[in-house]
């Protein structure tokens, strides 16, 4: 390729990463379309209620049924103006045991591009048991957000929190959502950041 000319050598290039970005966008669109297709009759039918054969009968920690002893609704609360800016809560039952921690604001994970809140509100449930008011957000999600939107929405999430009184707020996030919110922990713990 090094005899072609500069012109032949630069269309070639552009016609490459054409072509990657489409079909990056396609194979997003692909997993955003099954999950959406997928996830509902799940997170109604087992996250929540631990009736499914798929994931079994068990929360996370193999013993207790997701929602027993937690507080779920779903789309609880909007944190910012952008569409997917929402939280699910997940409130312990114990509202004794709940007053005495810390709220915890969790970002689930899905690699920047896919799942939500309420994909992965089963995994959080035994947090919400141990007596943590579990904030669960929803983020904009890659391609058509860019970074750093979603740490902004972790900031304006955090934000939301605290014009509320909930003071000490613990993070937490898997994968790309445990990401973003040690992202989100680095700017408040460095504030000229």
């Amino acid at each position: 390729m090094s005899s072609l000319p500069a012109d032949t050598k630069r269309a070639a290039k552009e016609l490459f990463w054409t072509v990657t970005l489409a079909n990056g966008r396609l194979f997003v669109s692909g997993i955003r379309r099954f999950l959406n297709w997928w996830v509902p009759p799940h997170q109604q039918n087992y996250h929540l209620k631990g009736t499914s054969r798929v994931g079994g009968p068990f929360a996370t920690d193999g013993v207790t049924p997701p929602a027993r002893g937690v507080s779920v609704k779903l789309f609880a609360h909007r944190y910012g103006l952008h569409p997917s800016e929402t939280l699910d809560t997940l409130l312990c039952d114990d509202r004794n045991l709940a007053q005495r921690k810390p709220p915890v604001l969790y970002a689930h994970g899905g690699a920047w591009i896919a799942a939500s809140s309420a994909c992965l509100l089963h995994s959080v449930a035994p947090v919400a048991r141990a007596g943590f008011d579990v904030f669960s957000m929803d983020y904009p999600l890659a391609p058509a957000a860019r970074f750093p939107e979603p740490v902004v929405s972790v900031l304006r999430a955090l934000a939301w929190m605290a014009a509320r009184g909930r003071g000490e707020v613990l993070l937490m996030g898997d994968s790309a959502g445990g990401n973003l919110v040690s992202l989100a922990a680095g700017l408040v713990a460095n504030r000229p950041l």
